[in-house]
Protein backbone atom coordinates (compact mmCIF):
# COMPACT_ATOMS: atom_id res chain seq x y z
CA UNK A 1 0.00 0.00 0.00
CA UNK A 2 1.08 3.36 -0.59
CA UNK A 3 0.99 6.56 1.41
CA UNK A 4 1.86 9.95 2.35
CA UNK A 5 4.89 9.89 4.09
CA UNK A 6 4.25 10.93 8.43
CA UNK A 7 6.18 13.87 8.17
CA UNK A 8 4.72 15.56 5.00
CA UNK A 9 2.39 18.41 6.01
CA UNK A 10 -0.75 17.91 3.21
CA UNK A 11 -1.29 20.95 2.46
CA UNK A 12 1.26 20.21 -0.07
CA UNK A 13 -1.16 18.27 -1.80
CA UNK A 14 -2.43 21.20 -3.25
CA UNK A 15 0.34 22.09 -5.43
CA UNK A 16 -0.25 19.05 -7.10
CA UNK A 17 -4.09 19.55 -7.66
CA UNK A 18 -5.82 17.95 -4.66
CA UNK A 19 -8.39 20.26 -2.93
CA UNK A 20 -9.29 19.52 1.30
CA UNK A 21 -12.62 18.13 1.56
CA UNK A 22 -13.64 16.48 5.67
CA UNK A 23 -11.34 14.12 6.63
CA UNK A 24 -9.63 13.70 2.66
CA UNK A 25 -7.86 15.16 0.06
CA UNK A 26 -9.36 14.70 -3.58
CA UNK A 27 -8.23 15.22 -6.72
CA UNK A 28 -10.71 14.87 -9.55
CA UNK A 29 -9.65 13.18 -12.75
CA UNK A 30 -11.85 13.37 -15.51
CA UNK A 31 -11.68 12.17 -19.40
CA UNK A 32 -13.55 11.80 -22.74
CA UNK A 33 -14.17 13.54 -25.55
CA UNK A 34 -15.73 17.21 -25.84
CA UNK A 35 -19.67 16.69 -26.35
CA UNK A 36 -19.48 12.95 -25.65
CA UNK A 37 -18.87 10.54 -22.82
CA UNK A 38 -17.24 12.16 -19.82
CA UNK A 39 -15.90 9.73 -17.49
CA UNK A 40 -14.54 10.88 -13.38
CA UNK A 41 -12.10 8.86 -11.22
CA UNK A 42 -10.82 10.20 -8.05
CA UNK A 43 -7.98 9.90 -5.81
CA UNK A 44 -8.21 10.04 -1.91
CA UNK A 45 -5.60 10.42 0.53
CA UNK A 46 -7.46 10.07 4.01
CA UNK A 47 -6.13 12.36 6.59
CA UNK A 48 -5.63 10.61 9.38
CA UNK A 49 -3.61 7.22 7.83
CA UNK A 50 -2.20 9.15 4.91
CA UNK A 51 -3.19 5.86 2.21
CA UNK A 52 -3.72 6.83 -1.44
CA UNK A 53 -6.70 5.04 -2.87
CA UNK A 54 -7.88 5.41 -6.46
CA UNK A 55 -11.89 5.18 -7.16
CA UNK A 56 -12.26 2.34 -9.34
CA UNK A 57 -14.15 3.21 -12.71
CA UNK A 58 -14.48 2.26 -16.58
CA UNK A 59 -11.25 3.56 -17.64
CA UNK A 60 -7.59 2.96 -17.14
CA UNK A 61 -5.85 4.97 -14.66
CA UNK A 62 -2.88 6.51 -16.58
CA UNK A 63 -3.61 9.94 -15.54
CA UNK A 64 -4.12 8.78 -11.65
CA UNK A 65 -0.70 6.86 -11.85
CA UNK A 66 1.10 10.12 -13.80
CA UNK A 67 -0.16 12.30 -10.24
CA UNK A 68 0.88 9.10 -7.87
CA UNK A 69 4.16 9.53 -9.84
CA UNK A 70 4.63 12.98 -9.26
CA UNK A 71 3.54 12.96 -5.83
CA UNK A 72 6.41 10.17 -5.36
CA UNK A 73 9.36 11.93 -7.44
CA UNK A 74 8.61 14.69 -4.81
CA UNK A 75 9.50 12.25 -2.09
CA UNK A 76 6.33 12.34 -0.38
CA UNK A 77 5.11 8.86 -0.84
CA UNK A 78 6.33 5.49 1.05
CA UNK A 79 5.00 1.85 0.92
CA UNK A 80 3.65 0.47 4.04
CA UNK A 81 2.43 -3.25 4.69
CA UNK A 82 -1.09 -3.49 5.17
Amino acid sequence: MLKIKDGVDLKELEKFGFTKEPMIYVKLIEKGNEGFLKFQKYIYIDEKSKTISIQEGMFNVDKELETIYDLITAGLVEKVEE
